[in-house]
């Protein structure tokens, strides 16, 4: 019963709000724990997505928008999944995670942060009625993936973009979910050589996969951060279209 007066709680906050333009939700996860989500949605969504940036995923939000990470590949992507017809939940830190190391790759593969997706993912599913997918980009991918993995069919699947080479230690033969990979072929950060993903992408058993590799775009600044071709600087809209059309079809 506490459970499902917990997912009432929460189903209640999105009822409540409005089905439009950018809002900030708490939402009741764990015993003493909210999650703080952005939730921006087409007007007919089709699909909903719960994006999770990389770095310590310190994501924080003021005044119905992301105050940090604004620079991250999926973060800046948003109008352009917003485009094709999807709902897109920004996920932040956790109440009990608001200082460094926020989301450290120990907690990505947690229970606690699993239950604290499975909650936000039932809220969307619940409120939007559409699959609800995961998203993950750099060390965000440690998140999709495990989160993926504990939560089975509960996801409708699970996109992984510049992917953390050592995503491959996870139990990725187990996916329940169809799974997609998406790669810069000039990813030049040392934890994101295209060689990894590909031995990543060959491990994973999933109902459907695949690796997509991109070219083209513009590479500024550390290799790693969001400004290079590790973060698709400058081909947002074309991978934001590959990713939307494997999702959708």
């Amino acid at each position: 019963m506490k459970t499902i007066a917990r997912l009432w709680l929460v189903t209640a906050s999105f009822v409540a709000a409005g089905a439009f333009g950018a809002e900030t939700l708490e939402l009741q996860t764990r015993p003493g724990v909210t999650q703080p989500v952005l939730v921006e949605a087409a007007a007919q969504p089709k699909a909903a997505i719960v994006i999770f940036a990389g770095g310590d995923g310190g994501v924080l939000f003021a005044n119905n928008e992301a105050s940090t990470f604004r620079a991250n590949f999926l973060l800046r992507a948003r109008p352009e999944f917003i485009k094709q017809g999807f709902v897109v939940v920004t996920f932040g830190a956790p109440s009990d995670r608001r200082a460094p190391k926020y989301l450290d790759d120990q907690f990505r593969t947690s229970k606690e942060h699993a239950e604290d997706i499975r909650a936000v993912v039932a809220a969307i599913r619940s409120r939007y009625g559409v699959p609800v997918w995961l998203v993950g980009t750099s060390r965000g991918t440690f998140s999709a993936a495990s989160a993926g993995l504990q939560l089975g069919k509960s996801v409708d699947g699970v996109v992984l973009s510049s992917t953390m080479a050592d995503v491959i230690d996870l139990p990725i033969d187990r996916f329940d979910v169809p799974v997609l990979m998406v790669h810069h072929e000039r990813d030049a950060c040392r934890e994101t050589f295209l060689r990894e993903a590909r031995s990543t992408a060959a491990k994973i058993k999933a109902p459907r996969k695949e690796l997509i590799v991109v070219g083209g775009g513009t590479s500024e600044g550390n290799p790693c951060q969001a400004m290079a071709y590790h973060g698709f600087n400058g081909i947002e809209a074309e991978v934001v279209q590959r990713i939307a059309a494997w999702m959708l079809q």
